[in-house]
């Protein structure tokens, strides 16, 4: 979505690639043993971690890079130079000089060799049919420093990067002789971090970039350069044999012996900062840090050195915790969580630094959920998300004696669960939707005596879930309620659709430009197919600025009412500024953004509209008051049925 772009935007620097956001996006991170949705300018370096999200996952498409191609054109980039249409790639002797010259036949039938100083070089000259493949494939050419991946890669499918992968880091890429480490160090940054996403988003293999300095073995500079060294490590080092491995017989001969030795992995990569969640178990369970020292093997001050978070565990130390709390028979119910979160595929990525840059352009775009894991991924592989306008509606309604139930149907990322600080619930809609817990046992009290639906944060759990289940869940339990509110996903993937079909009416939100108006019509018309009666429209975050769509146009564009004008608040940023999130309406009631959702709320129950909270009528008295003004047609909102709060 198409936004007004901020004067400065902010770039989250952690081992595993940047990311530059708008300062007032939203993240979900984990500090001090909670997970939190924080906005990009609070969060705290060295001391917030960032969910990245590790999935392999393949593109079936019949125009991938050939894999003889691919290889090719890692051998190239990775040793080649290009000069005039010139194409030429060097190797020493050994088994990659013939992989080299056999490459070059099966792409263009021929190539120059020569040899010098022990140096072989196989080239290829003529320039139209070179000019072809680099304009079929998307091969720029470019300097050392400024190398990347050609463009066709990313429409390949798995075979296809494997390939390309295998022969950069053939050329390369080494093996560290002295523990089991996978490493390729480039001049190009931006090669580095696209490698780093190849990595992750198509084998869930996870690496680490760091830049160093030195000499290069192939120029005549005397002083050291700066090069960006990828690494490999541990049990990603595995996964790297397993899926892309080498053809270059000394590094995979090496790299084989390093797999095969019994070292110790590093286990400094795959780290989870829970050492808050850790104390908590212990202290609970009566148990001291010299006792649970004992049974993990190491001492007391170790595992107190854990609970302050000076270090974060590993995974291998989380595993080895949950098995000794096992042995003891200790049932904890944030043992089974992290169970979840070790067997899923989340991983966290400390913020090492933060960077201001000033932003020339007059737009940013916000990307939304997507069908391919419910995030955007970057080469950090970082979980975005934003929400708020359905646990403030959800407040204000129960505010005014109207009883309400809050589902919180983002089954990918449970952004709502978060806002109120229920995503720790022991059972979720994941559970149900599994067929593993019936719809009362998710069922929780939240603020201002509303009742919620927690969703779960276990992405092994999300992929097998049934959302087609969702609408007989709420039908379970919208005669229970005055109403039943969905906060729902963006997008049109299988997860939204289904949340939308379970409801029979619609509140879209949007904000005031076009690209939001155009994706709120077409959900419009997606809800009209499905059934769900959209029955207005939320503008949110509304500047009141030249250039902004009007809400009498919004009405006209879209023919539906506009039933709230939800003004841009700083408030509703503070609300989560604090180590406990806190939701306007509680926080802040006479806010602002507070008040227009007081409006929405009493305007969707059929109520009169009152901003003194502390001189409301009783709860009962006030759900009587609703009762009748639907009973007259007062008002919109219809006893039993689900409301869902769409973001888009």
């Amino acid at each position: 979505m198409r936004k007004p772009a901020p004067k400065e935007l902010l770039t989250l620097c952690s081992a595993n690639g940047d990311v530059s956001i708008t300062p007032e996006h939203q993240f979900v991170i984990m500090r001090s043993g909670k997970m939190k949705k924080v906005r990009a300018d609070e969060i705290i370096p060295k001391k917030d971690y960032l969910l990245a999200y590790k999935s392999a996952h393949d593109i079936e498409n019949d125009e991938s890079v050939p894999i003889h191609i691919a290889i090719w054109l890692g051998y190239l980039i990775g040793d080649g130079t290009i000069r005039k249409e010139k194409v030429s790639i060097c190797s020493g002797p050994g088994n990659m000089t013939t992989n080299i010259r056999d490459s070059f036949m099966k792409v263009f039938g021929e190539c120059f060799e020569s040899k010098r100083k022990n140096v072989y070089y196989f080239q290829f000259f003529k320039r139209q049919r070179i000019r072809e493949l680099f304009e079929k494939y998307g091969v720029k050419k470019a300097l050392a420093g400024e190398k990347e991946v050609p463009t066709a890669l990313f429409k390949s499918n798995n075979p296809s990067i494997a390939a390309f992968i295998r022969g950069l880091f053939d050329t390369d890429g080494t093996v560290n002789i002295d523990r089991r480490e996978v490493e390729f160090d480039t001049k190009s940054k931006k090669l580095a971090f696209q490698v780093a996403s190849l990595l992750r988003n198509r084998f869930a293999i996870s690496s680490q970039i760091t830049l160093t300095h030195k000499m290069a073995t192939n120029g005549k500079m005397t002083e050291k350069q700066p090069y960006w060294r990828l690494y490999i490590t541990g049990n990603n080092a595995r996964r790297y044999s397993d899926y892309i491995g080498f053809t270059h017989e000394e590094k995979a001969n090496r790299l084989f012996d390093q797999l095969q030795s019994p070292t110790d992995e590093n286990t400094n990569i795959d780290v989870y900062p829970i050492g808050k969640l850790l104390k908590q178990i212990r202290e609970e369970s009566g148990l001291t840090g010299l006792q649970i020292g004992k049974k993990l093997g190491c001492t007391k001050q170790m595992v107190y050195e854990y609970e302050w978070d000076y270090y974060a565990p590993s995974k291998e130390t989380v595993r080895r915790y949950l098995n000794v709390y096992k042995e003891m028979k200790i049932d904890h119910p944030l043992l089974s969580w992290l169970e979840q979160m070790l067997q899923g595929n989340i991983e966290f990525r400390r913020v090492d630094e933060i960077k201001r840059i000033q932003y020339p352009h007059p737009y940013v775009y916000d990307f939304q959920v997507t069908e391919n894991g419910g995030h955007f991924e970057h080469a950090s592989g970082i979980i975005l998300s934003n929400t708020s306008i359905c646990a403030n509606l959800g407040i204000a309604l129960a505010q005014r004696g109207v009883s309400v139930c809050l589902v919180d149907a983002d089954i990918a990322m449970a952004n709502l669960s978060l806002m109120l600080g229920m995503q720790s619930s022991p059972i979720t809609l994941h559970d149900v939707l599994l067929g593993e817990a019936g719809v009362q046992d998710a069922l929780y009290d939240g603020p201002a005596g509303l009742k919620l639906i927690p969703s779960g944060l276990s992405l092994e759990n999300y992929r097998r879930v049934d959302a087609d289940r969702l609408a007989s869940v709420i039908k379970s339990i919208q005669h229970k309620f005055d109403f039943v509110i969905l906060d729902g996903p963006a997008g049109i993937e299988k997860s939204v659709l289904a949340s939308i079909a379970a409801t029979e009416e619609c509140l879209l939100i949007a904000t005031p430009d076009s690209p939001s108006i155009a994706d709120v019509l077409k959900t419009k018309i997606v809800s009209q197919r499905l059934g769900s009666k959209p029955i207005g429209i939320v503008l949110n975050m509304v500047r009141f600025e030249k250039g902004e769509i009007g809400k009498d146009e919004v009405s006209r564009m879209l023919e539906l009412p506009v039933y709230a004008t939800v003004p841009f608040d700083d408030e509703m940023r503070h609300s989560f500024v604090k180590d406990k999130a806190m939701p306007v309406m509680l926080r802040n009631p006479q806010a602002r953004s507070s008040i227009e959702i007081q409006k929405l709320a009493a305007r969707l129950a059929g109520l009169p509209v009152q901003m003194d909270d502390h001189k409301q009528s009783s709860g009962i008295m006030a759900a009587m008051m609703g009762f009748f003004a639907r009973l007259f047609g007062g008002g919109k909102g219809k006893s039993g049925k689900g409301v869902e709060e769409m973001r888009v």
